[in-house]
């Protein structure tokens, strides 16, 4: 920075300071932290679902018209009717209806209890009382 004065026109010199500012860690204390694991057996209730299949064949000798539609798969409430056809031969070709299968849905259910592991942890944390604050280095 230049000042000028008077009439001579000679600079004056002035001193110019700056600011530095640093920081440093300083270490205050240490702490322990322990973390454990607990194992603790839980009941557990659950209602499980089975479904069993009942298979009974009808025995049926039911002789079909030539112009009669073939018979269909059906569904009647739980259970599913499959016909069973054959074909005979005489002076002309006859559906026989020789039985159907009736195959009936029986749902149950069940409550099971069983025991299954859950694991809970918990930490603990301690400070470290031999070593007074700001006298601990920071090169660790």
């Amino acid at each position: 920075m230049t000042i000028y004065t008077g009439p001579e026109d000679r600079p004056l010199e002035v001193v110019e300071e700056h600011l530095s500012v640093n920081t440093a860690e300083v270490v205050t204390g240490r702490v322990h932290v322990a973390v454990t694991t607990q194992t603790v057996e839980q009941p557990v209730s659950l209602s499980l679902n089975r479904t069993e299949v009942e298979v009974v064949r009808h025995e049926l000798s039911h002789t079909l018209p030539p112009d009669a539609p073939v018979p269909q798969q059906r569904i009647e409430g739980n259970t599913t009717i499959i016909p069973i056809l054959e074909e005979i031969v005489v002076v002309e070709t006859r559906l026989v209806l020789r039985a159907e299968v009736h195959v009936t849905r029986v749902t149950t259910a069940e409550t099971v209890s069983t025991t299954v592991p859950l694991r809970r942890q918990t930490a603990n944390v301690t400070r470290d009382t031999d070593v007074p604050p700001g006298q601990i280095p920071t090169g660790d």
